[in-house]
């Protein structure tokens, strides 16, 4: 949910009131809502709060922000385009990129060429 704190606590708060009938399970990275909930005191009554445990980075992995960094370093200093974003990721390395068809325009429309 990425909602403003007024209508995050009404979408909450509807998910608290299917949760008498249904299990509603919400998964979020938004630490402020559990602030909120608990300062609701009909959520806080009602909605349980786990947290998952930190999930330790195996060594060698970088942030993505470490492997943009580098990146753009690297496409500055030596001014190679190659390190650079492809402008269609439908073409893979080593692979031609897709021709688009287009369908036929409306005029050409044959409905006898239509087989079920």
């Amino acid at each position: 949910m990425a909602f403003d704190d007024r209508r995050a606590i009404t979408a909450l708060r509807v998910l608290a009131e299917l949760a008498r009938n249904w299990q509603i399970i919400v998964f979020t990275h938004h630490h402020h809502l559990t602030d909120l909930i608990t300062a609701d005191p009909h959520l806080a009554e009602s909605v349980h709060i786990s947290r998952l445990p930190h999930v330790n980075t195996p060594p060698g992995l970088r942030e993505a922000d470490q492997i943009r960094t580098s990146l753009a370093t690297a496409t500055a200093s030596n001014g190679d385009t190659a390190l650079t974003r492809r402008s269609s990721p439908s073409a893979s390395p080593g692979r031609p990129a897709r021709e688009r068809t287009l369908a036929p325009p409306a005029a050409d429309y044959d409905p006898g060429d239509v087989r079920l």
